[in-house]
């Protein structure tokens, strides 16, 4: 990711590791559920796995994580990372590079880093 700001890079790298909820302000949406790591951490590794998902909401198709946002000073670029799965074999992570312009924040660029 050539375009992403030493700075960028370094506050996602200091954030990266935190735990945080950035996702209980999110939209509800029938189909996709949206758990913090710590959410994700008590569903998958314990064992349970996909099963535990129907039970926290009948409806999900597929789960998404995000983690913290990192931004240079002028805060006009950010990195995320999200992971997507649809299923055991169904999964995705990608790095997310935003930038603000006029006021609205748009995707730059995205990096697919797994999948399986």
């Amino acid at each position: 990711m050539e375009k992403v700001e030493d700075e960028t890079k370094a506050s996602f790298q200091a954030v990266a590791g935190m735990r945080c909820d950035i996702v209980s302000g999110l939209e509800p949406h029938e189909r996709i559920l949206w758990m913090n790591s710590e959410e994700t951490d008590s569903i998958f590794l314990n064992g349970k796995g996909w099963e535990d998902i129907p039970r926290k909401s009948p409806n999900v198709m597929a789960y998404a994580v995000l983690s913290p946002l990192g931004f240079n000073k002028a805060h006009d670029h950010a990195l995320v990372y999200v992971a997507y799965s649809c299923g055991d074999l169904c999964r995705r992570g990608h790095l997310v590079l935003f930038e603000k312009k006029d006021g609205r924040w748009q995707v730059l660029r995205t990096v697919e880093l797994w999948i399986s």
